[in-house]
């Protein structure tokens, strides 16, 4: 059997890609010791088009039998890369297309969370300046929150996350105006959130079962890119000093958003809970980081799964799909 460790890309979070794989490498390279298997390292340059093309001739060259998918963001993540796999009948680690493609987009999320009364911070998706200015009784309610939270609609590692300021005296707040403007320069669209004061938190979901619960305390005023994965950014706890009854309500939500989104394997589910312990869901990650700051991992130990046993638990989920 070869398994191919497929990770890099051209997304903004190739860096972080890389970061995992090598994580990824280590742990897969213990799995190998015990068992008759060969190891591929497959780095491709993603041109947007993956029905075709260099990772399909990659695979084909090197008889890869399950691809173990170290990418974020990009192909990698928004189902592009999982469909391929899927026509070629290739096993592979995290969730298939369908649940990717959802999840990657914040918007349909969202969305989905509001059909099923999970709950989540009002917003909006706004794709021109205008909405801005002739705003309806909804987007009042989003815009009446102290700050803003600005952040694109399918990206992740908070790549261009903003939390701005809305002190508004008969009219918009310049700041947002203007970061509204740079976004929509670089995206069709984008979200508009309420900022909710209070934890931050997350939840990791291996084979359908949640992890303990880890707050994170940014260095930083808020969790962005430098305090994920710049070591000594950010405090985490393990688990999260929350109540039994509020914990099993933060589970219980992020379970039903991983199910009704048709994830399986792992994923990692985002969360604010405010100051008056109120949840609110942000958002799902269907390929969650693996580096030395990763989040999944940390949640793993803490119920006595090692990182060695983590990477093998992956692999035999995707043999066994």
């Amino acid at each position: 059997m070869k398994i191919g460790l497929l990770y890099g890309g051209i997304s903004f979070e190739r860096e972080v890609s890389i970061k995992s794989s090598k994580s990824i490498k280590f742990g897969i390279n213990e799995y190998i010791k015990k068992s008759n298997i060969d190891l591929e390292l497959i780095d491709i340059p993603f041109d947007g088009d993956c029905s075709s093309g260099i990772l399909y001739e990659q695979i084909k060259k090197y008889e890869i039998d399950l691809v173990f998918n170290s990418l974020h963001g990009g192909d990698g993540e928004n189902g592009n890369v999982q469909k391929l796999l899927e026509n070629m009948g290739i096993p592979f680690t995290g969730s298939g297309s369908e649940a990717c493609k959802k999840a990657m987009n914040k918007s349909i999320t969202k969305n989905i969370c509001k059909k099923n009364n999970i709950p989540v911070p009002n917003g909006l998706v706004v794709s021109d300046c205008s909405q801005l200015f002739y705003i309806n009784e909804f987007q009042k309610e989003v815009l009446r929150s102290n700050k803003l939270i600005v952040k694109p609609i399918d990206e992740g590692s908070s790549a261009d996350l903003y939390i701005v300021p809305n002190n508004r005296c008969g009219g918009l707040n310049i700041s947002l105006q203007d970061v509204t403007r740079n976004m929509l320069k670089k995206y069709e669209s984008f979200l508009l959130e309420e900022y909710i004061e209070g934890r931050e938190l997350t939840v990791s979901i291996l084979d359908g079962i949640p992890l303990p619960i880890v707050e994170i305390i940014p260095k930083n005023s808020f969790y962005n890119y430098e305090a994920k994965y710049e070591s000594g950014m950010s405090e985490y706890i393990v688990p999260a000093k929350i109540d039994f009854k509020i914990q099993k309500e933060i589970k219980k939500y992020a379970l039903e958003l991983y199910n009704l989104l048709g994830c399986r394997h792992y994923s990692r589910i985002d969360i604010r809970l405010d100051n008056e312990n109120n949840i609110y869901l942000l958002e799902l990650n269907t390929l969650p980081g693996m580096t030395s700051t990763s989040l999944f991992p940390k949640s793993a130990l803490e119920d006595g799964i090692t990182f060695q046993e983590l990477i093998s638990i992956l692999i035999n989920l995707a043999k066994n799909e």
